[in-house]
């Protein structure tokens, strides 16, 4: 990163707000893509102001001139960005252009993309795409959004059309249809926060002024994109006939070419709610009066406006442009241009209500101008001027008060924005303007210190051969001072080609203090260095402009639209990029391939490698490319000459291939590129792939039975589902069968009718069978026996598989201890000196054999220990009890001959079975006294007509 831009960093922490809004992307910006996941500051500029506004950084470059300040916000890059030998999805900033070359160019017409601003979008999210086709269908792509005219027969259709960053393919489009020339920039917005981008589009009719909103889904498979079929993609559209965003030029040779001068939306959060507006500038085409128009944004239905404002002076409107003028209040600010005489004004309108701040602001000192504007006005940028916190703008006169005479070139205005006073003004040395200038910090203290312009003149008054000018001018000083001016002679096209519609950008190309000034004018780009502003002093590759295949009259787009982790600039439909070479084996995991791709242990396999140029150079170096199977190299070759592949070049993909013996087994399969470091690519993190060689027996088959045991109450049935699984190599035909002879009596297992168990199964292809599986109800619950499935291949009948199945009854598990009246609680008595019981009874609830695991007492008051009896008085210590049967015990408890009669003691009786999870226990609260008199039995449980005895047991008086 150069000093710079690490400077420009430290001053903006010194803003003292955790939130900027929306050209503050020096704290906040989040460039996102798929796979590849920057999370890259940008090279900002100052504004201090607070709140939660919304982040149009979210997205790489959503609308005309990024921010809607316009003041030249840039992705973080440096000459030592990108990625290096590292990972692209690790750089923290990016490379840039030190050597341009057009990687591809969209549309094959004579003018390529018509609107005058280029916009970058991030549409992962709205991608369907199979598996196999992911990094061919866009997988970690930018696309450029365009707008294409196309002759219907009688007129012109445009085309709102998706283009992928990578390959320059159309990936969706839809037709308008016929419009006038949609000049207005698209605006990518993710209107309802659902990930998924939505394209608003602003274009004049023969009869109206349309907005629509369109939320593409981009749909792609192996073959390619689907790029029609999306006109139900449309959310709403928004029409008034009263209004045009494009009116006629007053410039002869522009309006004589059916050019009109249009504006450029603004998006922009107008309230700092975090929810952006739309704002047109407009002419009421009944009054003639330019108009400015907010519209809310929303995905249900076309937008009412939340204001209009009509501006009564002026017959040409300037794009809008936003500020903030503190933490609560924005301002949205443009100019008007009186056609016939050149006159002008400012105006400023309150973001949130359209009440008009400034009215009627008059441009003092205007040349006088019937000729004005000539193509379109450009709107104020918004800059930091000062020390203080309020922003200031930039105006642009765009007259030239002498023709094509030096020394009276169109003026620029800086301005306060809390008050009409001006802070400088100044002229350049020639040209007319029609492109808004460019503001850099050059020192890094918060303040811009430097404007860099664009113009245009003819160099004759008998024709109409242009020329351009560019420049810097010095305006931290009072009176500005030109720090070097260049001219940009005219080239090849029409004369219209040498308007200089474009505006400049910046570029850090050196390393300098001095960030270089890029301009696309005519059919060619240009570089001027940041201190001299002499081309040559960039390097070789910057000493001459760089040809394009048509006119570049739209503003650029900076963005790493191929995913190198270098910056490309997009000017309309055009891409330049930095000449590099990048080999990688083809997408989707196709850089390796087996022949055949299913092998047989001892058989010969051809591995084959294949890899292409997906840069925009040529290697300079024979670069050489290597397979190896489990580490160890099995093939080398040397390719002298590896073209990039369309759409920047005519190449195609390079293959070599090697024969081994397969072996069983699974081997790691290799594909190194550029092995030696022979040259420098424009990244080396796609230069290995690695794919696995699976070399199993020819007949496998994997039978899978249901993860779980399978359960079944008695008395009942279940159906139970196998999978069998070719994998192996060959597709054959199989046999299931089963042994059940190991099932007890009245269990029963057989297919289901409907399945089928002479299969033929395809590799790694489940072939399902269902079984039904039965028991009787006389089934216990301890029971369980298995069913043996064998499959065996028709051909061969010694390769069989078998798998045992484990059958087993649902097991039920229940206890019950109750006393004389079947609650959980008993009474018992005993003479002191003896032994006192209480009856109860055991009951196992279940459907299986249970054994008890504890019996347990709590300590009762008397003292001793309880313990359980039968009726003979024989001392139970662990209890089996069969399904649902029941037991008699006795809770016995000696009682000391000192115990005083009438007394009593408790003790809570525990029983358990089961272990762990299935561990169920039952208490009995047992209660004992000491009496003189003792019934025996305490309890007796009989039929009717049963003669049943009772003993009495007493200490008669002596």
């Amino acid at each position: 990163m150069s000093e710079r831009m690490l400077s420009l960093r430290r001053g903006q922490v010194v803003v003292l707000v955790p939130l900027l809004l929306l050209i503050l992307t020096s704290l906040s910006p989040i460039i996102t893509y798929q796979n590849r996941v920057s999370e890259l500051q940008e090279n900002d500029q100052p504004m201090n102001v607070s709140g939660q506004p919304w982040d149009q950084l979210s997205q790489p470059w959503a609308q005309y001139g990024r921010t809607a300040t316009h003041n030249g916000t840039m992705p973080l890059h440096s000459v030592n960005g990108g990625p290096g030998q590292g990972n692209v999805s690790d750089i923290s900033e990016y490379g840039i252009i030190d050597s341009p070359v057009v990687n591809w160019q969209a549309f094959d017409n004579n003018d390529g993309s018509d609107a005058y601003g280029s916009v970058i979008g991030d549409f992962s999210n709205s991608i369907t795409a199979p598996e196999a086709a992911k990094e061919r269908c866009g997988q970690g792509d930018l696309f450029a959004v365009l707008i294409l005219s196309e002759s219907n027969g009688n007129g012109f259709d445009s085309k709102l059309t998706i283009i992928s960053g990578d390959d320059a393919k159309t990936a969706w489009q839809v037709n308008l249809g016929e419009t006038r020339t949609i000049r207005s920039t698209p605006v990518i917005f993710d209107v309802d926060d659902d990930g998924r981008m939505e394209i608003v589009v602003t274009y004049d009719t023969a009869a109206a002024l349309v907005v629509e909103m369109w939320s593409p889904e981009l749909i792609c498979s192996e073959s390619g994109w689907q790029t029609s079929g999306h006109s139900n993609e449309k959310l709403w559209s928004y029409s008034n006939a009263d209004y045009r965003i494009g009116i006629t030029s007053p410039h002869l040779p522009t309006s004589q070419s059916d050019h009109y001068s249009i504006t450029q939306p603004l998006l922009a959060d107008l309230s700092l709610d975090g929810t952006p507006e739309l704002v047109l500038a407009l002419v009421n085409d009944n009054t003639n009066d330019p108009t400015l128009v907010a519209l809310p944004l929303t995905a249900n239905s076309a937008p009412v406006a939340d204001w209009e404002v009509a501006l009564d002076r002026g017959t040409h409107p300037s794009d809008p442009t936003w500020a903030a003028l503190d933490s609560t209040n924005t301002a949205i600010v443009l100019t008007t241009i009186d056609s016939s005489t050149g006159s002008m004004w400012i105006w400023r309108v309150d973001g949130a209500t359209g009440s008009l701040d400034w009215e009627r602001v008059a441009i003092q000192g205007t040349d006088y101008d019937e000729d004005a504007p000539r193509l379109r006005l450009p709107g104020p940028v918004i800059a930091q001027l000062d020390n203080d916190d309020a922003p200031e703008m930039i105006l642009t006169v765009p007259t030239d008060a002498n023709g094509r005479t030096s020394g009276q070139g169109a003026r620029f205005i800086g301005m306060e924005m809390t008050s009409t006073d001006e802070i400088f003004n100044f002229r350049t040395p020639n040209g007319y303007a029609d492109a808004q200038p460019l503001v850099v910090d050059t020192d890094d203290d918060g303040i811009h210190d430097r404007l860099c312009w664009v113009t245009w003149y003819s160099e004759s008054s008998f024709n109409f051969n242009r020329k351009g000018m560019v420049g810097c001018h010095d305006i931290s000083l009072q009176t500005p001072l030109k720090e070097w001016s260049r001219d940009m002679q005219r080239g090849a096209g029409t004369d219209n080609d040498e308007i200089a519609v474009s505006p400049p950008i910046w570029m850090d190309l050196d390393g300098d203090s001095t960030p270089e000034i890029i301009v696309a004018f005519g059919k060619r780009l240009w570089a001027f260095d940041g201190v001299s502003g002499a081309s040559a002093d960039i390097s070789n590759a910057w000493s001459s402009p760089l040809s394009l295949p048509h006119r570049a009259w739209a503003a650029p787009a900076i963005a790493d639209m191929d995913g190198d982790g270098t910056l490309d600039i997009l000017i309309g439909d055009t891409l330049v990029s930095q000449r590099a070479t990048d080999l990688a084996p083809l997408a989707d995991g196709r850089g390796i391939s087996f022949n055949p791709a299913q092998v047989d242990p001892g058989q010969q396999v051809t591995i084959t490698g294949q890899f292409s140029n997906f840069g925009t150079a040529t290697n300079d170096d024979s670069v050489d490319a290597v397979i190896l199977v489990n580490g160890v190299e099995v093939k080398r070759q040397r390719f002298d000459e590896v073209k990039p592949i369309a759409p920047s070049g005519e190449g195609g993909p390079q293959t070599f291939s090697v024969d081994i013996t397969a072996e069983l087994g699974i081997h790691n399969v290799e594909l190194r590129l550029d092995i030696n470091n022979n040259i420098t690519e424009a990244r080396e993190d796609n230069n290995i792939v690695t794919s696995e060689l699976i070399v199993v027996e020819p007949y496998v088959v994997r039978i899978d039975i249901p993860s779980e045991n399978q359960r079944i109450s008695p008395g009942s049935s279940s159906q139970i589902a196998i999978d069998f699984t070719a994998i192996g190599s060959k597709t054959s035909d199989w046999t299931v069968t089963w042994d059940d002879s190991n099932l007890p009596n009245g269990w029963t297992f057989d297919v289901d009718s409907a399945s089928v168990t002479n299969p033929n199964l395809q590799p790694n292809s489940p072939h399902q069978i269902l079984f039904d599986a039965s028991i009787p109800s006389s089934a216990l619950g301890d029971e369980n026996s298995f069913v043996d499935i064998t499959v065996t291949l028709d051909s061969d009948a010694n390769i069989s598989f078998t798998t045992r199945l484990p059958i087993e009854v649902l097991r039920t598990r229940g206890l019950s201890i109750v006393g004389p009246d079947g609650l959980g609680t008993t009474q018992g008595v005993g003479r002191p000196g003896y032994d006192a019981s209480a009856w109860i009874m055991v009951e196992n609830l279940g459907n299986a054999h249970e054994s008890s695991t504890s019996i347990d007492w709590t300590a009762p008051s008397w003292g001793g220990t309880p313990s359980l009896r039968t009726a003979d008085g024989i001392e139970v210590f662990s209890l089996d009890l069969d399904p649902n049967e029941k037991v008699e015990l006795f809770a016995t408890l000696h009682v000391d001959s000192m115990t005083q009669l009438g007394s009593s003691t408790s003790t809570a009786l525990t029983i358990c079975i089961g272990s762990g999870s299935e561990t169920i226990c039952e208490n009995m609260d047992i209660n004992l006294t000491a009496s003189a008199v003792v019934v025996s039995p305490i309890h007796s449980r009989t039929l009717p007509n049963v003669t049943l005895e009772w003993s009495v047991n007493a200490d008669l008086p002596a």
